[in-house]
């Protein structure tokens, strides 16, 4: 009897680009969207186009630890007997959903048990099994879905697994959706471009990057108020030096936002479409403002 599991998206509530700059990131599970093992009466058409390209890149492609590590005899039967994974996490909106497909390859057919133990050796393995999709992968996305806990990426790189939040009580995270898919390698891309630029770079640097770090410090921390000073930083920033980023309707809800004295919205990954973040301290009255958007509260 194969697990039941789902594996949840993931969130980047902080970090989206700074990273680049290497910054701290913060990500945590949203089960409200995940994926699973299913066993369907048929495979359909395009599912199998999919399987079969990626067991070929299993078979031929791939760095030989993914091969080697992928119970690929296992993979084939089950799809040969109907069993798929199916997901109700939307492809190009932020929320890791090639992350959480490779969580489950690794959790059902990984030949060596122990590496799930093994944090360092799990990353790796999962950031090799989703290469597929992005061509490089840190392993952040699938780590966070495996181990269904907030992960705390240091400046170092490494991961650490951290406590659920316990939001205070009025405070909500809401996801909104902005009615577009996007490419995650299309805006880092333009964002490249932007840091060519040494004063909007030293603007990311000396000022983004120290919010963002900061924010994470307290929430962490539950130091609720200046957390949310910091979260006010972060969204004015964005607003004044990422609006390339920012699509209809999105940036008329983020000035929305920013005349409340409870609502800030912010980039959920690498924007330009998919899900966009709001912070509140007062969820009610924000559920009020997000009237006529398609949200879900983390």
């Amino acid at each position: 009897m194969y697990s039941q599991r789902r594996y949840p998206s993931k969130v980047l509530l902080f970090g989206e680009y700074t990273v680049l700059q290497g910054s701290q990131a913060l990500a945590v599970p949203f089960s409200g969207k995940s994926g699973g093992w299913v066993k369907k009466e048929r495979i359909p058409e395009r599912y199998a186009d999919q399987f079969i390209d990626y067991m070929r890149w299993l078979k031929s492609s791939s760095p030989a630890k993914v091969a080697g590590n992928i119970d690929i005899e296992s993979m084939e039967a089950d799809f040969r007997s109907n069993w798929i994974y199916a997901s109700t996490i939307p492809e190009g909106y932020g929320l890791g959903s090639s992350g959480a497909l490779c969580a489950a390859i690794l959790d059902r057919y990984a030949v060596d048990r122990d590496l799930i133990n093994d944090y360092g050796k799990l990353r790796i393995a999962l950031a090799e099994l989703e290469s597929y999709f992005h061509g490089k992968s840190s392993g952040i996305d699938p780590f966070v879905s495996f181990v269904d806990q907030p992960v705390l990426r240091q400046r170092d790189q490494s991961l650490h697994l951290l406590n659920p939040i316990r939001w205070p009580e009025k405070w909500g995270v809401f996801l909104i959706d902005s009615g577009s898919a996007r490419t995650t390698s299309e805006w880092v891309g333009k964002y490249q471009e932007k840091t060519s630029d040494k004063d909007f770079l030293h603007k990311v640097n000396h000022s983004l990057v120290p919010d963002v770090e900061h924010a994470i410090h307290f929430l962490i921390g539950h130091a609720w108020e200046p957390a949310w000073g910091h979260i006010m930083q972060i969204s004015a920033f964005q607003a004044a030096h990422f609006r390339e980023m920012i699509p209809e309707p999105m940036d008329a809800l983020w000035s929305s936002c920013l005349e409340t004295g409870h609502s800030r919205m912010k980039l959920c990954g690498a924007g330009g479409g998919g899900y966009f973040l709001v912070f509140s301290t007062d969820y009610a009255r924000t559920e009020e403002l997000l009237s006529g958007y398609s949200s879900l509260r983390i």
